[in-house]
Order: structure tokens, then sequence, then C-alpha cells
């Protein structure tokens, strides 16, 4: 199984993840998954670091968010600048 999905992207712009799967199987069981409150939780690391992150898998979602501290310890940085919002929210402004 190959699981592909953004990071982050420009607000103006579709997502583009998509998941495929073995076999072209409508489903497939993920490691590292588990459930917490309702919500699925996905185990995973980036970029080679060691560090165990857990993201809620919220299928609704456009886009994956990490906090600014957590992208700094992960030596990530931010190419562009872009907003985000929701349902009955004002957007916000955010680098990408």
């Amino acid at each position: 199984m190959v699981l592909m999905t953004t990071v982050a992207q420009a607000a103006n712009e579709p997502c583009l993840a998509k998941i495929f799967f073995a076999n072209d199987g409508p489903s497939a069981r993920l490691p590292g998954v588990t459930v917490e409150d309702h919500h699925p939780v996905v185990s995973l690391s980036l970029n080679e670091n060691k560090e165990d992150l857990r993201f809620v898998f919220d299928t609704g979602a456009g886009r994956t968010v990490l906090s600014r501290a957590v992208a700094q310890r992960l030596g990530l940085r931010a190419t562009a600048k872009g907003s985000l919002g929701g349902v009955g929210t004002r957007r916000v402004d955010v680098d990408l």
C-alpha cells in the first residue's frame, strides 16, 4: 500500500491528496492507526526524524497542519504564505 498526501499547499489551490491501495482494493489496514476519543490517530515520523508524531486523521480536512514549534523541531521551514479557513470561521494567515 502506498499512502500519498500533501503536507501543505496554498489555500487557493485544490487539495491533490490521493490514496492508492494494493491490488486496487477498496481499503487497507493502516499500521500505526489507533482510535482515540472517536478520532483516528496516525503515528508517523517525518524527514527521517526518530520522533513519533501523532496526527488526527481528519477525512474532511483539505490540509494537514503543524504547529510552528513542531515544524521548527523537525527542521521544516515555510516557503510561502497563505491562509486557511473553516466553516463559520474567518480566514487565518499561515506560513506554508
